[in-house]
């Protein structure tokens, strides 16, 4: 759940560029503001009902029980994006003041990162997901290395948007739960 509200928080964050609405924010306005929109993502995510990973033996959906829980995990992920894409979305409407401009362009950056990051653990979910199927033993092997792979170079991003966002001033949207 960490992992999972720092991800919706840095999907809702990386829309702060400052490209319409407000003219002129000073720096605790935007602050406060981009502040509020975590706290309501985070409300948000938190009435979401939590999901645990499908297990390999899920994955290898051998029965009815193993097949609803892959569905439901990958329900429960679709939520979260929907939660961040909307917080995106408000947060784009904050205008960055100029002193804090260099450090959004770099939470920027890195935010685009994890969406490319994202997309290659898609990836790497769906081939462990076919090699847990109907693979073999060493394609299996090969996905779940590839597919933790992923995850680690998604959690290290996150770490590090997570310092970005604390030097932007927004901590709500930082604080790993």
């Amino acid at each position: 759940m960490r992992l999972a509200f720092v991800v919706v928080a840095a999907l809702a964050v990386v829309g702060a560029a400052g490209c319409g609405g407000d003219s002129s924010l000073t720096r605790g306005e935007y602050v406060q503001r981009g502040n509020d929109v975590c706290r309501d993502t985070r409300k948000q995510v938190d009435s979401v009902p939590t999901t645990k990973p499908p297990t390999l033996e899920d994955l290898r959906q051998k029965t009815p029980g193993a097949r609803a829980h892959v569905r439901e995990w990958a329900t429960y992920r679709k939520k979260l994006d929907e939660i961040g894409k909307k917080a995106q979305d408000r947060l784009m409407e904050l205008e960055t003041p100029d002193e804090l401009r260099e450090r959004r362009d770099a939470l920027q950056r890195d935010f685009d990162a994890l969406d490319r990051a994202g997309k290659a653990a898609n990836k790497a979910g769906q081939k462990l997901l076919r090699a847990a199927r109907s693979g073999t033993s060493a394609e299996l092997r090969t996905a779940t290395a590839a597919s933790q792979k992923a995850a680690q170079r998604q959690a290290d991003i996150a770490d590090r948007i997570r310092s970005r966002l604390n030097s932007i001033g927004w901590t709500v949207c930082a604080q790993a739960r």
